[in-house]
């Protein structure tokens, strides 16, 4: 039988894995977001309210703020394995909620993305 320590260190091992495809699935769309928002405003002619430095800093936290929301995975993780319901999860429920947490995780890149270009170029 499993000690609760090895079905932590398989989990730690599963999700640490699979932080490179999640940030690298975020960087993409934060980045067209963020050109496509910012395009409109350079097109249209506003001024920004700041510079380059700004924007990578803005990127970093952001991409630090995704990477400790992703850790939140360990929190859904050790309470289902405290709750002893984990066979069928291993197999299926780690993928699924993978996946569901990319389609979230994209979705707060768009946003994101896009929030950085409208502080730069506000209205």
């Amino acid at each position: 039988m499993e000690t609760p320590e090895n079905s932590k260190g398989e989990a730690i091992q599963y999700w640490e894995r699979r932080r490179i495809i999640w940030n690298l699935l975020l960087f993409p769309p934060s980045i067209l977001s963020y050109l496509f928002s910012s395009g409109v405003a350079v097109g249209i002619g506003d001024s920004p309210a700041f510079e380059w430095p700004v924007v990578a800093a803005m990127f970093c936290f952001a991409a630090v703020g995704a990477n400790i929301c992703y850790s939140f995975a360990y929190v859904i993780e050790f309470w289902i394995q405290e709750t002893q319901v984990e066979a069928g999860y291993r197999q299926q429920g780690r993928t699924a909620l993978f996946v569901l947490g990319c389609f979230l995780g994209v979705g707060l890149a768009l946003s994101g993305g896009m929030s950085i270009a409208q502080a730069q170029y506000p209205l």
